[in-house]
């Protein structure tokens, strides 16, 4: 990890306090942190209090577009976040949960979780750094205990059954099937057709979201 990266899971960590719930992956990223002044972490905590993301904004910086764009990470602007928190909302079903398969620092899962106070939070993202990142706006805004991640690929969980209505909501990683692997192609075609769709192996990584 880079200096900076290591930063800003120094920052994480100190924001979560209680490290026992991470992730293998969660750990090993854990283990490179540097330890942070507390201005920094004060620092942290107050941008997230005030509703925004410096976590978030500062991982957009240290992982270049280039990275991100491999695996389909694009960090939505608060406003499109809550345009959309706010359309769910005036559909007057409440979720009992809420799943984002691709969360990264939580922009999506954290508007919810205001939104919805009462569902159950499940994030899904590929990137360690980023599901600490999470993990930390969650601890900081109070609502970790609602708060389940998985750090893995989405399209290999397994969501259980709910009383209630799920809502998914998030950016769709757009990736190119060239970039995606003959296993998830095949993935993609046999899941659609147990759901009654002709799907395309040429498809992107957006339609397997869907």
């Amino acid at each position: 990890m880079i200096n900076r990266e290591r930063t800003l899971a120094g920052i994480a960590l100190a924001l979560i306090g209680n490290s026992r719930s991470l992730t293998a992956p969660e750990r090993v990223v854990a283990s490179q942190a540097v330890k942070v002044a507390g201005p920094e972490v004060d620092a942290a905590r107050m941008g997230i209090m005030v509703g925004g993301d410096p976590l978030g904004a500062d991982f957009s910086i240290v992982r270049s577009p280039v990275t991100r764009r491999q695996m389909g990470a694009t960090y939505t602007p608060s406003a499109i976040v809550d345009a959309m928190i706010a359309w769910t909302a005036e559909e007057g079903e409440t979720p009992a949960r809420v799943v984002d398969p691709g969360a990264g620092s939580g922009r999506y899962l954290t508007a919810a979780a205001l939104h919805f106070p009462k569902a159950a939070l499940v994030a899904v993202e590929i990137d360690p750094l980023a599901a600490l990142l999470l993990r930390a706006n969650a601890a900081v805004l109070g609502f970790a205990d609602r708060l389940q991640m998985h750090v893995e690929d989405y399209r290999a969980i397994s969501l259980p059954k709910v009383n209630g209505p799920t809502l998914f909501i998030g950016n769709p990683p757009y990736v190119r099937h060239h970039e995606i692997s003959e296993e998830w192609k095949r993935w993609f075609a046999s899941t659609a057709a147990a759901h009654g769709f002709k799907a395309s192996k040429l498809a992107g990584l957006h339609i397997h979201f869907f």
